[in-house]
């Protein structure tokens, strides 16, 4: 917390320099050393401001990203490719599809509590697990949305063994291991019909 404190407390100053500085200078600059040369020294000073502040907003928001997923950054499960979900069939098992993002907190939050959930560990074996990276809109991501009628994310997409989806058990949103338990028993028990 007192991290964020400075970091803001830097950055209001950063701007409240940048102000200040554009205003002294755009007085006195012009009448001293003439319009082009003041105004050259503004836009370096902008570039650099610039720059350093990127940076500085960009490892801040890494170190909280990192902090917020205890620095998981990868999916717990196999990446869903087209061959993938090819084997996924031949399996003959039920699939689960967990379509996520880097940036969704949601996903980090299912991944973190419901999918490494022991029970929900133990009770997925009876099942083909997949997740889609949906950070950026590939033809893939694309065509599983369209597909699927993906609306948000993360969506967790229940599938028979035969690839057809089972839209009552598609979840949108965080949910806790006990409820998401029950979503796979009522796949596995769809799939036994």
């Amino acid at each position: 917390i007192v991290s964020d404190i400075i970091f803001g407390f830097l950055l209001v100053s950063a701007f409240l320099f940048v102000a200040i500085y554009f205003r002294i200078f755009q007085s006195q600059e012009g009448d001293l050393q003439g319009p082009l040369q003041g105004r050259r020294r503004q836009a370096l000073f902008l570039l650099v401001f610039t720059l350093v502040g990127t940076t500085l907003i960009s490892r801040y928001l890494d170190k909280k990203s990192q902090q917020a997923t205890n620095g998981i950054s990868v999916s717990l499960w196999p990446p869903y490719t087209e061959i993938s979900f090819a084997q996924a069939l031949l399996e003959k098992k039920a699939i689960i599809i967990d379509i996520q993002a880097e940036w969704c907190a949601a996903c980090k939050e299912l991944e973190q509590h419901t999918f490494s959930h022991a029970e929900v560990v133990a009770l997925g074996k009876q099942f083909t697990l997949l997740t889609l990276d949906a950070t950026f809109e590939t033809d893939l991501v694309k065509k599983i949305k369209d597909q699927y009628q993906v609306v948000g994310l993360p969506t967790i997409l229940f599938l028979t063994p035969l690839g057809q989806p089972i839209k009552e058990l598609t979840l949108t949103g965080f949910e806790q291991p006990a409820e998401f338990l029950i979503r796979m028993k009522k796949a596995l028990a769809i799939k036994s019909e």
